[in-house]
């Protein structure tokens, strides 16, 4: 079962969405706060193009050249797992989660200073604002949202994400 599995450098947390919806929200999270969305891996859709099945399963890439920099100056290899990640997947009981990397376990495996682990616990703080999860510390949060990667405010929890669904159809995604 998904969940926190930080030892293997893996968090899961239940969205309370649908994957198509809960990208869609990161999707708008993302612009509203000028974050650069580099793609949106469908993989699952790849899949049906060759016949085969899979739950809906989205890989959205995203991050900041000023927040990335600083990380790939500190450790050059950071760069095999920049820019940061959120997988949106739906398991076979069609339950959605969105999973990421662990902020300690890319610490640990670049060997980063301790003080830039508020820059990689965004992709944490953005799957529990838009799977409508906060159990980030708010303090943790703040320091990664506000100081390191100018991409959250003070307020993540308050960030309005909700829109029709209408507004969520006209959203792309890119097919790799």
């Amino acid at each position: 079962m998904p969940g926190d599995r930080s030892e293997t450098g893996i968090i899961s947390v239940p969205s309370q969405h649908s994957v198509d919806d809960t990208v869609n929200r990161l999707r708008r999270l993302l612009q509203a706060k000028a974050a650069h969305v580099f793609a949106i891996v469908d993989h699952s859709g790849e899949a049906e193009k060759v016949g085969l099945h899979m739950p809906n399963t989205k890989l959205i890439i995203f991050g900041s050249p000023q927040a990335g920099t600083s990380l790939m100056l500190a450790a050059p290899t950071i760069a095999i797992d920049l820019p940061l990640k959120l997988l949106v997947w739906e398991d076979r009981d069609a339950k959605v989660w969105i999973t990421y990397n662990s902020p300690q376990f890319l610490r640990d495996r670049h060997n980063l200073p301790s003080d830039l682990i508020p820059t990689l616990a965004v992709a944490g703080a953005l799957a529990h604002e838009v799977a409508d999860t906060h159990p980030i510390p708010a303090r943790l949060r703040d320091r990664a949202t506000a100081s390191h990667f100018h991409l959250l405010s003070d307020t993540l929890p308050k960030t309005p994400v909700c829109s029709s669904p209408q507004a969520a159809e006209s959203g792309r995604t890119a097919q790799m």
